[in-house]
C-alpha cells in the first residue's frame, strides 16, 4: 500500500503494483523465516525508474511497518521491476 500511495503521489502512470515473495526458513522448529526477498513488479507506461526505485525505497526503509518488525531478525531485501502494460506489449 506504501508503494502505491508513494507512486500517485509522484504522478506516475502506473496501472499495477504485485509483489513476488521468496522466503528462507530455519530447518529446526521453530521453522521461522531466516532471509526475505520481495521482487517489486511496477506495470505502467511512461514510468521514470528512478521515481519507481525511490518509492520501493521510502516504503522499505521508512513507512513499511511489517519490513519494520521483520528486520531485526531476519535479512530482507528487495528488488524492482519495471514492465510496460498489457495493451503496449502486443
Amino acid at each position: 500500500m506504501d508503494v502505491v500511495r508513494i507512486l500517485r503521489k509522484m504522478r506516475q502512470p502506473f496501472e499495477a503494483v504485485e509483489v513476488m515473495t521468496d522466503g528462507r526458513q530455519r530447518d529446526e522448529h521453530p521453522r521461522s523465516f531466516t532471509s526475505i526477498h520481495l521482487e517489486y513488479v511496477v506495470r505502467g507506461d511512461g514510468l521514470d525508474a528512478a521515481l519507481v526505485e525511490k518509492a520501493v525505497s521510502l516504503s522499505q526503509d521508512r513507512y513499511c511497518p511489517v519490513s519494520a518488525t521483520l528486520r531485526p531478525g531476519v535479512a530482507l531485501s528487495y528488488s524492482v521491476r519495471i514492465e510496460q502494460s498489457a495493451t503496449q506489449r502486443r
